[in-house]
C-alpha cells in the first residue's frame, strides 16, 4: 500500500515507480513501490501523511530535532507552500515528509535510532490496523480509497452549496449544511482513520446511502457520517425486519429465505442505525424520506411490546413522523446508517 497525499481540492498519488529526487543535501535518493529508501532508513509504505506528521511532532516534542532545522530543510528542497510549521497541513505530502526525514538523517542532524523509535510507536499502530483489516477482508485497495474520497469530497461541496434535499420548498430557510466544518479537516481525519472505518464508509456508499458529514462531536472529537440520500436506500428482493427476534418469529411461521433484519445488516458492515434524536437532527437539514420509511434504533422497553421505531415524513411534507410499528407490517424496506470517524 503506497503513501498518499489527500489534498483539499484533488487527490494526488505521491509514490511512483523508480522516480529519483535530489534532496537538499545533494545526495540522490530513490523511491519505489517498496517505500522511500535512503542511506539511513526506510519509511514503510503503509505510513500515511498523518503518520509521518505525528512522527515529526513526536521528534520535536522529545527534543531530538530543532524547529529551525526542520524549517530550513523544508525550504531547502521540498516542494511545499509553508504557512506554518504545522505538519497536518494539507499541502504537505507523505513524500515531502519522507524525503525531509531522510535528508535530515543523511545530513547528520537527526539520529536514525530516534526516527525508528518514533516510527515504531506511531506508524506501527497504523500498520497493525491495516494488517487486521486485511485479515477480515475489510480493507480497501488504493483505487477504491481514491474513488471513495473523491465522491465524498464532491458530495461535501455540493451539499455545502446547493443540497438537493433543501430544494423542495424555497420558502423554508434551511440551516447551512456543514456549518463550521472544513473539508480539509475531514480529509485529514479520514486519512488517519482505521482502515475498517473507511471500508464501512464505502459500504454505505455502495448501498446508495450517499453518506455525508452532518456534524462534529466535540466531546469524542469524531465526525458523524449519515446516509443523506433523499429516501432511505431500499434493499430489494427481501422483507426487512428490525431485529433477529422479529425475523425468526415470522420465519417460524412461513420459513422464508428472503427475510433479513436491519440490526444484523448494520452490524455486518460496521455501522449503527440512527436513533430518534439523530434522525430528527437530520430532518432539520431538509426533507428526507418523503417516499420511504426507515427503521430507527429502538429502546428495549419498546421492543418488549414487539414494536420498533419507524421514521418518515408525511402529510404534504410538514409532518415528521416517528412512531412504532409491528415488525411484520411496518412497510420498511431499509435503514439509514450512521458512522463515527
Amino acid at each position: 500500500m503506497g503513501i498518499f497525499s489527500w489534498g483539499a481540492k484533488k487527490l494526488k498519488k505521491t509514490v511512483d515507480t523508480d522516480v529519483e529526487k535530489v534532496p537538499p543535501s545533494g545526495k540522490r535518493l530513490k523511491r519505489s513501490q517498496g517505500g522511500y529508501r535512503g542511506t539511513a532508513f526506510r519509511v514503510p509504505t503503509e505510513a500515511t501523511r498523518g503518520d509521518l506528521a505525528q512522527v515529526f511532532e513526536d521528534l520535536l516534542d522529545k527534543g531530538e530535532i530543532g524547529k529551525e532545522v526542520v524549517e530550513e530543510s523544508f525550504e531547502g528542497g521540498v516542494v511545499f507552500k509553508k504557512k506554518k510549521l504545522k505538519f497536518i497541513a494539507t499541502d504537505i505530502t507523505g513524500g515531502d515528509l519522507a524525503r525531509v526525514t531522510e535528508d535530515l538523517v543523511n545530513g547528520g542532524e537527526l539520529e536514525r535510532a530516534a526516527v525508528e523509535d518514533s516510527m515504531e510507536g506511531i506508524v506501527g499502530i497504523t500498520r497493525d490496523k491495516i494488517n487486521a483489516a486485511a485479515e477480515t477482508g475489510r480493507l480497501l485497495d488504493e483505487t477504491e480509497k481514491i474513488n471513495l474520497l473523491a465522491k465524498l469530497e464532491a458530495r461535501f461541496t455540493k451539499n455545502s452549496e446547493n443540497p438537493e434535499f433543501q430544494k423542495t420548498d424555497p420558502k423554508i430557510k434551511w440551516p447551512k449544511m456543514h456549518k463550521g466544518i472544513e473539508w480539509s479537516k475531514v480529509l485529514a481525519k479520514l486519512e488517519e482513520a482505521d482502515p475498517e472505518k473507511l471500508w464501512s464508509l464505502n459500504e454505505m456508499e455502495k448501498r446508495g446511502g450517499e453518506p455525508d458529514v452532518v456534524r462534529y462531536d466535540k466531546k469524542t472529537k469524531e465526525y458523524i457520517f449519515i446516509d443523506c440520500s433523499l429516501n432511505t436506500p431500499k434493499i430489494k428482493g427481501i422483507k426487512l425486519f428490525y431485529n433477529r427476534e422479529g425475523q425468526e418469529e415470522e420465519s417460524n411461521r412461513f420459513d422464508s429465505k428472503r427475510y433479513r433484519n436491519a440490526v444484523d445488516m448494520a452490524q455486518a458492515i460496521g455501522v449503527s442505525l440512527l436513533d430518534e434524536k439523530e434522525y430528527r437532527n437530520l430532518q432539520n437539514l431538509g426533507f428526507f424520506d418523503l417516499k420511504s420509511r426507515t427503521w430507527l434504533k429502538t429502546p428495549k422497553k419498546t421492543l418488549e411490546s414487539d414494536r420498533a421505531l419507524v421514521g418518515l415524513r408525511a402529510f404534504f411534507m410538514n409532518w415528521l413522523h416517528v412512531t412504532t410499528f409491528s415488525q411484520s407490517d411496518s412497510g420498511c424496506e431499509g435503514f439509514r446508517a450512521m458512522l463515527r470517524i
